[in-house]
């Protein structure tokens, strides 16, 4: 297959075992490992009258031929090929092993075998002698084992054998290899009654006779199809040994032979019979497992294939030596027979024991009228099994309701006193090896009342588990619509694991044993426990009715297990008022906010009261429109102690105020989630990590596509995105965005950015609008302080894009923004036709070695326009202050009234211009670009570029005054620039690089 690792060890019985590790496995793999085979060519060849083999096979016969390898302990696959009468075609065989080939024709009439063995590389013709099988007597002694062949078709072979009265006789008949012979076996007792009659084809035929009559009995074997043909005749008397209950019996099995076991039982004793193939290497499917009374009557019978069979439950109705029969049709492998004892388990017991894979064992037990009981292993042990009820018929009982329970039996009602067992089968395992298991019989009470208060909590304090997969019940009414939370934790005095669990279900019309319907849990809200916080479970629930309800507690382990519930309760009521411990709010509907959530109808309102508001769970609110009102965020926190979002909106919210938001597994968490955010108001929210915790990756997330949203007054702390989604028509303003990336990640049309604050100290955007356009970006303050590795990267602090293809919407405008970083300030992206940007009255300051301070760049060849104007750039050093890109794409750029200021407090690096205008790779363009440059300030540091236009082109640039450059334009030209002031000192006002001094020449 072209790649792949195939190791031989030489420490296997044979030398060959191998590992394969291939694209895709098939025996080629195996074959051809072996690197330099032996290679011998048979040569088919009839013996003559003279016993020689020089007759070649007939035209249109072949020559069959079965290879063994002769190692004591395997493998005893046999790989086969058919060869044309002539041969010719070497064998790949393993050197220096001694390998018998078996060869055959006309149908197996025909036979030879030799055993060959050779060196690597050795090719030589090997020349296989057939002949007729040996006659056989018509009287054999057994055991007896013989080839022979129907021929001439349609003759019947007979075979005669002496046993006496109580003997068992097991008898096989099979085609042999190269043949394809069917017929029929057939036994007749010495007064000549035919006592058995079987078909053979390719699995051949097997039957153990009980000798009833002593003399001389006989075997017919008749062909009915494919004659002449070869066939093989096993008999044998099949041996008998005594053995008892409980015991445990190996042995192996070959095609054709049997064994009997005589096991003594008394009258009323339960016992079952359990085997088990044990083979590594083996092959054949077909056997027989029989259990006789001392009288003779079958109790079990089956034929059976490949693995494990199981008696069932078999209880003795008279006493004496029951007959267990175990027979092989085909098979070839080791075995274990397990005569099974069945103990008593006691409910409110234990049993421990061990159990064989794959592996059957029965346990009995009195039950009551009424009774309600489980069966289960103990998780602990770690042991793998099916846990089942039946009753003394082998009846299975189903559970009265799928309670939906691991490792053990459903709970069950059992409605009859009588005897039942519980039946335990062991599951596969790969090192096929006994292991330990512990099994209960729980008896499950009846559920337990459970009380709430006024603010809807229910507690049970020092709740007892007595056994592994034991059950408690608690009862309670709720009206329809109501909230349920769950919270199972250890107890004082406990041994409860966290695989501890619970259920919900509504009783209706049933009953505590059957009742009519699981509530399935709120998934935003379930948590499977946590070790560190002695938390079992955790869960959500929405009542779908008003009715009686169960809250339902297993423990798959261990036993003496003491647990605490906590069950919040409320009902949905259009305004609910929360209150975490009933102080600020003492008449309060509830004290868990994630049970208001739940149930908050549509257009409801939650006022939260103060307090510090703690789960491993997100607040879920469910339905449409709900407001969630905190007292201030000063007062209210909501603290979610896993990873999530601390507030999941599954549909939009009317109006967020008042709360704050906090994370203490913040890298893998978001502050809330919104799927939708139609026409939201979101205002006065503290959003951040708790300390240490790392930050948040999202602030607010706004799942699908929304709008009509404002975002007012939030302070987001250590984020790496702010505020992220698909929205529209939405407001963001007077917002305060600290540490961490903290971006604005936006896409949609006519957003508002206004008055906001960004504080951020990591290498990246802090505003991105994109896939979108008519945008007002105003009065931001930004100033952004990275020590971030790659902070040369030139990333822009403001990326916006306007891409508005059916001129449908305004410029887009970003006006009277500041932005002090190291990094690059603004990066401003045309889209198709129609797309505007204005960008006005802005301030960049560069810090360090800051980077471009505006590049333009358009998406499209298309008449895009851009006005850049009134704009202060300082602190320019290794970077432009104007990237104008792909200039030949634009209907037109102005660049009028700014000024640029060059550093000239440290080194310099001038790698590029000031101001920069460039076509886009491969452009052959030549001619007037659609740029104009007029009325700008430049300040350089006496060297490098002012103005580089690209070779060939023009723009229009006039009246700007430049100072402080070694070139004032490079390559291009301009159109006019008669009016520029070029060498002459700007003298900007004091405090204001927008004004200049009177005395100034500009």
């Amino acid at each position: 297959e072209g790649t792949g690792i195939v190791v031989a060890s030489e420490d296997s019985p044979t030398g060959l075992a191998l590992r394969a590790q291939v694209t895709h496995f098939s025996w080629w793999n195996c074959d051809d490992f072996l690197g330099d085979p032996y290679l011998p060519v048979p040569e088919c060849k009839i013996k003559d009258q003279d016993g020689l083999p020089t007759l070649d096979i007939p035209v249109g016969g072949t020559c069959y031929i079965e290879g063994q390898l002769l190692a004591p302990n395997g493998p005893t696959s046999r790989p086969s090929i058919t060869l044309p009468p002539g041969g010719g075609v070497p064998l790949r065989l393993p050197p220096n092993l001694d390998v018998q080939l078996t060869a055959s024709t006309a149908n197996g009439t025909k036979r030879g075998v030799v055993v060959v063995n050779g060196p690597s590389d050795l090719m030589e013709v090997i020349t296989i002698a057939l002949d007729d099988p040996p006659v056989s007597e018509n009287a054999i002694v057994l055991p007896a084992d013989l080839e022979a062949a129907i021929d001439p078709a349609g003759e019947i072979d007979s075979y005669t054998f002496e046993a006496t009265a109580g003997q068992f006789v097991n008898a096989y008949v099979s085609r042999i290899s190269g043949s394809t012979l069917e017929g029929e076996m057939r036994i007749f007792a010495p007064d000549d009654t035919e006592t058995h009659m079987s078909t053979f084809t390719v699995n051949g035929t097997s039957h153990v006779q009980e000798i009833t009559q002593t003399g001389t009995w006989r075997i017919e074997v008749d062909g009915t199809a494919n004659e002449p043909g070869a066939y093989q005749l096993v008999a044998e008397f099949a041996e008998a040994f005594d053995a008892t209950v409980g015991a445990v019996i190996d042995g192996d099995l070959r095609p054709g032979r049997a064994r009997i076991f005589n096991i003594p039982v008394t009258a009323g004793e339960w016992f079952s019979v359990n085997f088990l193939r044990r083979e590594t290497v083996g092959f054949g499917t077909i056997g027989e497992l029989r259990v006789e009374s001392p009288s003779g009557a079958v109790l079990f019978e089956i034929t059976f294939g490949l693995a494990a069979v199981d008696s069932r439950l078999i209880q003795a109705t008279e006493t004496g030596n029951y007959r267990v029969l175990l027979a092989s049709r085909n098979i070839e492998a080791a075995y274990s027979l397990f005569v099974r004892d069945v103990p008593e388990l006691v409910v409110g017991g234990v049993f421990a024991g061990s159990s064989d894979e794959r592996a059957v064992r029965y346990f009995r037990f009195d039950a009551a009228n009424g009774d309600f009981l489980r069966s289960a292993l103990d998780k602990v042990v770690n042991f793998s099994g099916n846990v089942n009820f039946f009753d003394g018929d082998n009846n299975f009982i189903s559970g009265s309701y799928d309670y939906s329970v691991a490792d053990g039996t459903p709970p069950t009602l059992f409605n009859n006193a009588g005897s039942y067992f519980v039946k335990l089968e062991s599951t596969f395992t790969t090192t096929r090896s006994s292991r330990d298991f512990r099994l209960s019989l729980n008896d499950i009470l009846p559920p337990e009342p459970v009380s709430f208060d006024g603010a809807g909590r229910g507690l049970v304090h020092g709740g007892q588990i007595g056994l592994f997969g034991d059950m408690r019940l608690y009862q309670f009414t709720a009206p329809a619509g109501s909230g349920l939370v769950v919270d199972l934790r250890v107890g004082d005095l406990t041994s409860l694991e966290i695989s501890t669990t619970t259920q919900v279900h509504r009783v209706g019309s049933g009953s505590y044993t059957d009742p009519i319907q699981t509530i399935e849990e709120d998934y935003s809200l379930n948590h499977y426990g946590d070790a560190s916080l002695g938390l079992l479970q955790f869960g959500g629930y929405v009542l779908p009715s008003n009715d009686t309800y169960l809250v339902m507690i297993n423990a798959p382990a261990p036993q003496d297990g003491e647990f605490d519930l906590t069950l919040e309760l409320v009902a949905p009521s259009a305004t609910l008022t929360v209150d975490d411990d009933l102080l600020d709010c003492p008449g309060a509907d509830t004290r868990s906010l994630l049970a208001a959530g739940l149930v908050a109808p549509t257009g409801g309102t939650i006022n939260v009261c103060a307090g510090t508001y703690s789960n491993l769970v997100g607040v879920t609110i469910k339905s449409p429109g709900v407001s969630l009102v905190g007292s201030s965020a000063a007062e209210v926190t909501l603290r979610m102690t896993s990873r999530g979002s601390v507030i999941y909106w599954e549909n939009a919210p009317a109006y967020v105020a008042n709360l704050t938001l906090e994370n203490t597994q913040a890298q893998f968490s978001k502050g809330m989630y919104l799927t939708s955010s139609d026409n939201s108001v979101i205002e006065d929210l503290v959003i951040r990590p708790v300390l240490s915790s790392g930050a948040l990756p999202t602030g607010i997330d706004l799942g699908g596509t929304s709008s009509g949203a404002t975002f007012r007054r939030l302070q987001i702390e250590n984020c790496d995105r702010s505020i992220e989604g698909r929205i529209s028509d939405t407001l963001i303003e007077d917002c305060q965005f600290s540490t961490g990336f903290q971006a604005l990640d936006l896409e949609g049309n006519s957003l508002t950015v206004q008055n906001n604050t960004w504080n951020s100290d990591r290498i990246g955007q802090v505003i991105i609008l994109e896939k979108g356009a008519g945008h007002q970006v105003l009065n931001n303050q930004i100033t952004i302080a990275t020590p971030d590795f790659g902070a040369a990267s030139n990333t822009k602090a403001v990326l916006v894009e306007d891409d508005d293809a059916s001129d449908a919407l305004p410029a887009t405008v970003i006006r009277g923004n500041s932005i002090t970083t190291n990094e690059a300030g603004f990066d401003l992206q045309l889209g198709r036709t129609g797309s505007s940007i204005i960008c006005e009255q802005n301030l960049v300051l560069m810090t360090d070695r800051g980077k471009t301070a505006l590049a333009l760049i358009p998406r499209w060849d298309a008449p895009s326009t851009a006005v850049i104007r009134n704009n202060v750039f300082n602190g320019l050093s290794a970077f432009e202050g104007i990237h104008v890109r792909w200039a030949d794409w634009y209907g037109s750029v102005e660049v009028t009234n700014n000024t640029m200021l060059v550093n000239t407090d440290g080194p310099l690096q001038l790698t590029y211009p000031t101001v920069r205008i460039d076509l886009r790779s491969g452009s052959t363009f030549t001619g007037a670009l659609p740029v104009q440059f007029v009325n700008n300030v430049m300040q350089g540091a006496g060297n490098g570029v002012a103005v580089t236009i690209p070779t060939d082109t023009t723009i229009d640039s006039d009246y700007n005054l430049m100072n402080g450059f070694a070139t004032w334009y490079d390559t291009g030209t301009t159109s006019s620039g008669t009016n520029d002031l070029l060498g002459v000192d700007p003298m900007f006002a004091a405090g204001n690089l927008l004004q200049l001094e009177a005395a100034s020449q500009g």
